[in-house]
């Protein structure tokens, strides 16, 4: 009996030390078949190699407009639950063109790139939640860190991405 007691506290322990690495979200690419060196980034000279700085920051400068833009909309159609709830395949598709506008439809159809704009389009979800919580409480602390939260998670999509596109020559 004696014997269960350290064994069962040894296995409580692993499972809780194991428990974040079960909730880990994969990078985009990362899947089953893929290769070392099937990452972006990981080839220099192909391509063009990792997206220049010039290249993320324009990226970001044009997702930061279409952003801007969706947010003052947003905004404005969050005070009528009802129609807020009733539009959202709208919306949806209003956020598609305004990606294609940035990327192009044929990037944005790609394994990768996909997974990486669900990523990004989770976490801002959270993100504008929080967001939103701040504004109808007033929490002042709170509005400014998600917001910095916001422009960071915006900077390493533009990132992500620029890198995926400079993988594939500019498709």
């Amino acid at each position: 009996m004696k014997k269960w007691v350290p064994l069962t506290f040894i296995a409580l322990a692993a499972s809780i030390g194991f428990a974040p690495v079960g909730r880990a979200q994969p990078r985009p690419g990362d899947h089953p078949g893929d290769k070392p060196g099937d990452h972006p980034g990981d080839k220099p000279g192909e391509h063009g190699g990792p997206a220049t700085a010039a290249a993320v920051a324009d990226y970001a400068a044009k997702l930061q407009r279409v952003e801007d833009d969706l947010r003052r909309k947003r905004a404005e159609q969050r005070k009528d639950a009802h129609a807020w709830e009733a539009n959202r395949a709208t919306r949806e598709e209003e956020r598609r063109h305004q990606l294609e506008g940035v990327w192009g439809a044929p990037f944005l159809t790609r394994a990768e790139v996909r997974t990486e704009l669900e990523l990004h389009s989770e976490r801002v979800a959270r993100i504008e939640r929080i967001i939103d919580i701040a504004e109808d409480t007033h929490n002042a602390a709170l509005l400014a860190h998600a917001q910095r939260v916001l422009g960071r998670e915006f900077a390493r999509n533009a990132r992500v991405m620029a890198d995926l596109r400079s993988r594939w020559g500019g498709q």
